[in-house]
């Protein structure tokens, strides 16, 4: 796609198909997921401005990487975004396991909250699928806040140990939280 040839229906099939993949490259440098969305349509309103010609799907997504990497940086400059993060690394990463748009590992995390149980998938659910406050999942789970907040600090880590296992081909057994 050229400049001058750039069509709202170019631009919308871009978004659609790159979007997930930017905003998890900017959330694996650090961003929170406000700081990830904004510079996610950011990254995409330069796209538009300069206009860009795809070659294909892999050549898109490192280009939209380094367009979301170049936004990054102005914003910790502006922004004051203080994370020191290897870019290099982060680059690296991305460009071997996010190739997809990340869904590879969406679809490995997905899995293993299906394997977590009782209180810890209760609470996975409620608080990152069904978005409720602390006070509100802690209430309705029965137990206090800094209660729910350990319990979650602990299923992120089960989960990643999952996530990690799932995606290199190790069977996991999520009701432990260790390998079988």
């Amino acid at each position: 796609m050229s400049t001058a040839t750039m069509t709202q229906l170019d631009l919308e099939t871009l978004v659609r198909e790159h979007h997930a993949g930017v905003w998890r490259f900017l959330r694996l440098l650090g961003c929170t997921r406000e700081q990830a969305d904004d510079l996610t349509q950011e990254t995409f309103l330069v796209v538009m401005r300069k206009g860009f010609e795809e070659i294909d799907p892999a050549a898109t997504a490192t280009y939209l990487r380094k367009a979301a990497r170049y936004q990054f940086l102005h914003a910790r400059r502006n922004l004051s975004i203080r994370r020191e993060v290897d870019l290099e690394a982060a680059e690296s990463v991305a460009g071997e396991h996010l190739a997809d748009g990340g869904d590879f590992y969406v679809s490995a995390l997905k899995r293993c909250i299906e394997e977590l149980r009782g209180r810890a998938k209760d609470a996975v659910i409620a608080v990152y699928r069904n978005q409720l406050p602390y006070t509100v999942a802690a209430e309705q789970l029965g137990m206090k806040e800094n209660g729910l907040k350990t319990l979650l600090q602990r299923s992120r880590t089960v989960l990643k140990a999952c996530v990690e296992r799932k995606t290199k081909g190790v069977p996991f057994d999520g009701a432990q939280g260790r390998q079988p």
